[in-house]
């Protein structure tokens, strides 16, 4: 073993060139996009279709679990115009996202949990609903993110013995808050 002070430090190692750095380049990092641990909270507004079109309000809270998988709760309450009736459904279930790490996203969901109809009716009562769907979104900054969403929003409610079947197409569009 020489000692390192014996070493001759005027010597230089000719190294040579990478044949591969001009057809490499390191990805470049986005701040959009979903990516896991992200909370996402939208609210948007639309319109449920059942025998005539009904206002429709809803909130989303979305926890992304790894890029492409989240789990969602989200509240929907409809505004009937021509005698539908009034539903407030409170749903949870998984996200499935196809683009994660980018501008655009497109993700599917399913989810279910209980619906409340007619509450502020004498004809009032729970239901279970189910929802499926897919969303559509844009990043309009690292925060911010425009919202489009398309469900089918179902369930099956005891209305005074009979057994009345609410299946209606849900269309809503919004901004949504990435934390």
């Amino acid at each position: 073993m020489v000692p390192l002070l014996l070493a001759d430090t005027t010597a230089t190692v000719a190294v040579p060139a990478d044949p591969f750095a001009d057809e490499y380049r390191p990805p470049h990092v986005t701040e959009v996009g979903t990516s896991a641990g992200q909370i996402r909270i939208f609210a948007s507004a639309g319109a449920l279709i059942d025998s005539g079109p009904s206002l429709a309000e809803q909130g989303t809270l979305e926890l992304m679990t790894i890029p492409w998988v989240g789990v969602r709760a989200s509240s929907l309450v409809t505004v009937p115009f021509r005698g539908d009736p009034q539903l407030s459904s409170f749903r949870l279930g998984p996200s499935f996202h196809l683009f994660p790490y980018r501008r655009f996203d497109l993700s599917l969901f399913f989810d279910g949990g209980p619906a409340l109809v007619d509450i502020a009716t004498s004809q009032r009562t729970v239901m279970p609903v189910l929802g499926a769907g897919a969303t559509f979104e844009i990043a309009l900054s690292t925060l911010f993110v425009l919202h489009v969403e398309g469900l089918a929003h179902g369930g099956i409610a005891d209305r005074q013995g009979v057994a009345r079947e609410y299946i209606a197409p849900v269309a809503l569009v919004g901004l949504g808050l990435t934390l």
